[in-house]
């Protein structure tokens, strides 16, 4: 991940940002409530896990969007290893992606590994673990819930448009 050089982005100009922040603020607790409390993992570690999920994401979108329950099939697939082989995913590239030490992504691929949300397959790749595919779909319902909570907040004050407008072309 890049690191961020915030003098490049427009400030919003908004008498209520601290509105819309409050709410964010209690969806970000939330989440991270939910890693602690329903992954029983440290945020780096999901961090981790987010970035396998995400590398699988995004090769399964290649052949077309999914529905919760139809991704809830493939990472089933993935973790059965019946789905299409993609290119190797490792230590090193998760490590440089999250800009972690690789020793420490290693250690916390391990534990992954120990709680089964990821795992290791054939050609000694990182993939999603039969543990994952238990969690997701309640985890990402409720994540996706809050989300909703949030936006409905933000759309009836405003903000959506507001925050739009800042990544607007100008």
């Amino acid at each position: 991940m890049s690191k961020s050089d915030n003098t490049s982005y427009k400030k919003p100009i908004s008498t209520d940002f601290s509105d819309g922040f409050y709410d964010w603020s209690i969806f970000i607790i939330n989440l991270y409530l939910r890693v602690q409390q329903i992954l029983k993992i440290d945020y780096e570690s999901f961090m981790i896990l987010q970035i396998v999920v995400g590398y699988h994401v995004s090769n399964l979108n290649k052949t077309g969007s999914s529905s919760i329950s139809q991704l809830t099939f493939r990472f089933e697939e993935i973790v059965n290893e019946k789905a299409i082989q993609i290119p190797k995913l490792t230590v090193t590239s998760i490590a440089s992606a999250l800009n972690i030490p690789r020793e420490t992504v290693k250690r916390k691929v391990d534990a992954l590994i120990k709680k089964k949300y990821l795992s290791l397959d054939h050609n000694k790749s990182i993939t999603l673990g039969v543990n994952y595919k238990n969690v997701f779909q309640a985890f990402a319902l409720e994540t996706t819930h809050d989300l909703g909570k949030v936006m409905t907040r933000w759309s009836s004050k405003g903000y959506i448009d507001k925050l739009m407008s800042l990544i607007k072309a100008t």
